[in-house]
């Protein structure tokens, strides 16, 4: 899916971005992060974010307050976008919070920003004015939680945000039932409305599924050696996620269905073995 990959080298941004010299400290780093995330360069506000982290001395404490400050922009972000139909990366924003679990873990044990953006996005629900509204707002917060997924060291987390989008698919629900007009015939209908929160709830849930198994196949040994080699060597693994939403969106076609839910599935399964591999290669299937 286009969303969590960078723009192609002809699709760069016209704006030009701001150069950060080596004295420059951790706020300069955040004020030009803010600055590319107001002229909508979302995969550049995050990398002078991720950077502010790498650069913070650990001496001031409005750090933490801006880790939710970046929390709450991503959610403002995602409510304009979503009113407009389209959905926003995201997913990038898991790169802030596993560079503050490497620099920072104190800081980091204060909440996750990936799951203040998705409680965040998850309270606006009953605030859409349209059903439409409602599915793109839940798929933003799905994104999020998947960018944590593809970059958790831990794989045991997976099952417990899985579980918790899950859970909370029932509010998206909730406020489509809240829209829904038998006599408006503008824009997304009811019926598919819920059939793409299905989906989602259905993807999750096979996620869920596919690590608990896995995991339970493994030894405490084994687990622990991935975790720590994980920890020590982070990477983003999203591609497999976002591979398995694809075509498990797909799956909702009547053509080429059974075809689609074998991949999904293959797709999550490589998501594990990658993990367990701990070298990132996965044989061809």
């Amino acid at each position: 899916m286009g969303l969590f990959k960078r723009k192609p080298a002809e699709e760069e941004p016209k704006v030009e971005a701001p150069v950060l010299r080596d004295g420059d400290g951790w706020r300069v780093c955040v004020h030009y992060g803010d600055m590319m995330f107001d002229k909508g360069e979302i995969p550049y506000a995050v990398d002078f974010w991720t950077e502010a982290v790498d650069r913070f001395d650990g001496s001031d404490k409005a750090f933490g307050s801006m880790c939710q400050r970046i929390a709450d922009r991503v959610v403002g972000c995602c409510w304009r976008e979503s009113r407009g139909g389209s959905v926003c990366p995201v997913n990038l924003v898991a790169r802030i919070e596993s560079e503050i679990e490497v620099k920072w873990p104190e800081i980091s044990k204060e909440g996750s920003i990936t799951q203040k953006v998705f409680d965040g996005l998850m309270a606006k629900m009953g605030s859409c004015d349209t059903v439409e509204h409602v599915v793109m707002i839940f798929m933003d917060a799905c994104f999020c939680q998947i960018g944590y997924m593809g970059n958790a060291p831990d794989i045991r987390e997976v099952p417990v945000r899985c579980g918790d989008i899950i859970a909370r698919s029932a509010d998206a629900d909730a406020a489509i039932d809240m829209l829904a007009d038998p006599k408006d015939r503008r824009g997304m209908n009811p019926r598919s409305a819920h059939r793409s929160i299905l989906l989602f709830r259905e993807y999750f849930s096979d996620l869920r599924n596919g690590v608990e198994i896995a995991l339970g196949g493994k030894t405490q040994k084994e687990i622990d050696d991935a975790v720590a080699y994980w920890e020590g060597h982070r990477r983003e693994r999203v591609d497999h996620l976002a591979r398995g939403v694809e075509e498990k969106s797909q799956y909702a076609s009547a053509f080429g269905r059974k075809q689609h839910g074998r991949a999904c599935y293959i797709e999550i399964a490589d998501f594990v073995e990658e993990y367990f591999s701990m070298d990132g290669n996965v044989p061809s299937r």
